[in-house]
């Protein structure tokens, strides 16, 4: 059994790093939400029961001191008649402007006129209530008075509250007696005006609109819109056309300038006879052909006559000046043809190339022609799409002016002839009586919001009061918040059923008990965060005094001795010594402070206890210096020495947040196991403690969360009742 670990906590070994954990994370988990109901039930219940008393106490003053009551009255609305038309018209009224008509004469009910007229009806000043607000009474009238316009019907229902049942009647009596006498006065001068504003506003807009169509009437171009957009197609299509010629054009053209280009540097570098066509021309010439033939004969009969004659021979001779004048004669008519074929090619490429540059010159200006034609069709369909919107615009307004035209001829309509003149649209439907029952307050609707808020109020304040308090209270606090691995947590002493005289050495005075329990709990976790080298030497400290160090040390220094581990302790906080009043055979006068000045060697400041394996090493003197002597290199030779002759080393250091001296010795030890008291250390001295540590570059190994209580929602409570119940079996 374990002391450390409940259904409520997940405690994670030292060195176990939890991944995406970080130190500010204070989300609350659904189990933190049910453990904070839990442990503030009683508040919530109370807060719950005062609100809801509060509540109820509150509804019987207002029900006996001040009730509210409301009268009710109807007034009937006759739908407008159809006699502005001609006469011999029966159109019938539409619903919806029947509606808007009821609606309308309801907005006239808080008109000032109709509640002046009411405030001087004798029957409202005789009240208590026209006294108390003599000086505000229209005022009165518009926030107390409600008109609703009651749908699917005729009625408009006045209705006012008050806390005299026997005054209301008469007061919204005189209210509907007013409205209907202000509903039959003539007021046709001021409606014919608002019709002929209407109607002279309905004349200008038709003018715009008859004006706006005349200009789309001008833009149209062969037809409509959409005859428009459909020639707008159409040079589309053509610009899209213009530029393929346009861009084959430039491509002949630049073809064209290239290969005269390359054939005037043929005739610059005399290289005009490799032209193919020239070479064409030379072959295909009749005379330059036969030149070459006859050549060839006389060639022929040249060898002939040298084999026969000799070379000099008249025949040879006059053979060999033919041979040379044909050859001339060849030359010649071979320059003359290059010539006229150079000539020619030239002619025939500079009257492609004037051919083409004319073509694009003609497709350019055609292509820019249509451009214009086409912006200025795009320009002609925008502004036709212009007037058009506008005209929709006129169009529009026009049919909002017919429809408040017709409401208003419809206001102006006379009474049916035979009718009585000073009978108007409105008459009272039923007077108001004197209300049976009170409309505030109602219990049944007090009842749930007292509920509401008390449940609203009780968790808020619970909540409130959870997340103010900053302090550590369990051992979620300690992972989650401060991202620190837990090695266990020790029970408040007061929740314990073993009386304890000191509670330092709970684990020899009662080794059954949860507490000691909880210090083997600490001692095996800490045997198991990691290589025996790694924590020899550990200091116990705590962000604050009277967090419990000492108690720790002691008990986890029994715990390990009991497991057959040579154990030392070492009182390093000189300020408050505790370990020589743990174990009176220590001796204040030497110990820690003397090894470290080099009074006593250390190993003659250790004493041994009564408790096998377990020696201990009192504070001594305080010295002047203590922060300069733990940072000396003399200390860390000593702490080396103690490691080297003990298997566990245990430092009862200083708070770090009031004195340096922990924070010093911590770097000259394995690690540092961390005190936090539940309910009285801040999670913020907290981190700033281990900050401080850290920046010494000091190992947390973990912490400790001391003087846990038992509580609602709280921790311990069913380990302790199954701690106990499991001991009651193993003895039966």
């Amino acid at each position: 059994m374990t002391m450390a670990i409940t259904k409520d906590q997940a405690p994670r070994l030292p060195g176990s790093a939890r991944p995406g954990v970080h130190p500010t994370g204070a989300g609350l988990a659904p189990r933190d939400l049910v453990r904070i109901v839990r442990k503030r039930i009683w508040l919530i219940l109370l807060t719950f029961l005062s609100t809801c008393a509060l509540v109820g106490v509150g509804t019987a003053l207002w029900q006996v001191y001040a009730p509210q009551y409301r009268a009710e009255a109807y007034l009937a609305v006759s739908p407008p008649q159809n006699n502005f038309f001609s006469a011999d018209m029966s159109t019938m009224i539409s619903k919806e402007v029947i509606e808007r008509y009821k609606r309308s004469q309801a907005q006239l009910v808080k008109h000032e006129e109709v509640l002046r007229e009411a405030a001087n009806d004798k029957r409202v000043q005789d009240k208590v209530w026209y006294r108390t607000h003599r000086d505000r009474v229209i005022e009165t009238f518009i926030s107390d008075l409600d008109v609703a316009a009651l749908p699917e019907t005729s009625f408009i229902k006045l209705s006012m509250k008050g806390s005299d049942k026997k005054e209301l009647p008469d007061i919204v009596n005189a209210v509907a007696d007013a409205f209907v006498t202000f509903a039959a006065k003539p007021t046709r001068r001021d409606r014919e005006d608002a019709v002929a504003k209407l109607t002279a506003e309905k004349d200008r807009l038709t003018k715009m609109l008859t004006a706006i169509r005349e200009d789309m009437r001008g833009l149209r171009v062969g037809g409509d819109n959409e005859g428009m957009r459909s020639q707008q197609a159409v040079v589309v299509s053509k610009l899209q056309e213009i530029n393929r010629d346009l861009s084959k054009a430039v491509s002949d053209q630049a073809m064209a300038e290239m290969s005269a280009k390359q054939f005037q540097e043929q005739l610059q570098n005399g290289e005009q006879e490799k032209n193919p066509r020239v070479i064409e021309a030379i072959d295909l010439d009749q005379t330059y052909r036969q030149l070459i033939f006859q050549k060839g004969q006389y060639e022929t009969q040249l060898d002939t006559m040298k084999r026969r004659y000799g070379d000099r021979h008249k025949t040879v001779t006059h053979l060999q000046t033919l041979i040379d004048s044909t050859e001339g004669q060849i030359k010649d008519r071979r320059k003359e043809i290059v010539q006229t074929q150079v000539q020619k090619e030239s002619e025939i490429r500079q009257s492609q190339l004037s051919m083409l540059t004319k073509q694009c010159q003609d497709l350019t200006d055609q292509l820019k022609k249509t451009n214009d034609e086409s912006h200025d069709l795009e320009n002609q369909i925008a502004k036709y799409t212009t007037k058009s919107t506008e005209a929709t615009d006129i169009e529009r307004q026009i049919s909002m002016l017919d429809e408040k035209l017709m409401d208003r001829k419809l206001v102006l309509n006379r009474p049916r002839p035979g009718e009585d003149p000073s009978v108007g649209p409105v008459s009272i439907g039923a007077y108001a009586t004197e209300p049976r029952e009170r409309s505030q307050p109602q219990w049944k609707i007090m009842a749930p919001v007292g509920i509401v808020l008390g449940l609203v109020f009780g968790f808020g304040l619970a909540f409130l009061v959870e997340l103010t308090d900053s302090s550590v209270k369990n051992p979620s606090d300690i992972t989650r918040k401060l991202d620190m691995p837990l090695l266990g947590m020790v029970p408040h002493i007061d929740d314990l059923d073993e009386e304890l005289k000191d509670i330092y050495r709970a684990v020899l005075e009662a080794p059954l008990s949860p507490a000691a329990e909880a210090f083997r709990h600490i001692r095996t976790n800490l045997f198991f965060s990691g290589p025996v080298q790694s924590r020899r030497s550990l200091l116990v400290t705590s962000p604050s005094a009277e967090d419990g160090r000492t108690t720790v040390v002691t008990n986890l220094g029994a715990c390990i001795a009991q497991a057959g581990k040579k154990v030392l302790i070492v009182d390093a906080n000189f300020r408050q010594a505790a370990i020589a009043k743990v174990f009176p055979q220590a001796i204040e006068s030497q110990g820690f402070s003397s090894a470290l000045i080099g009074a006593v060697g250390w190993r003659d400041a250790v004493v041994a206890t009564e408790i096998p394996n377990l020696s201990v090493m009192p504070a001594g003197p305080m010295p002047p210096n203590p922060a300069e002597l733990l940072g000396s290199e003399f200390a860390r030779h000593m702490v080396q020495e103690m490691m080297a002759e003990y298997d566990q080393v245990i430092f009862d250091g200083s708070p770090v947040m009031v004195v340096t001296d922990a924070r010093v010795l911590s770097a000259q030890v394995d690690g540092v196991i961390f005190v936090i008291r539940a309910g009285v250390s801040n999670i913020g001295e907290v981190r700033r403690s281990v900050d401080q540590l850290a920046r010494a570059g000091t190992h947390v190994v973990g912490g400790v969360l001391q003087g846990v209580r038992v509580m609602a929602g709280g921790y311990l409570k069913k380990n302790y009742a199954a701690f106990y119940e499991y001991h009651q079996k193993s003895l039966v």
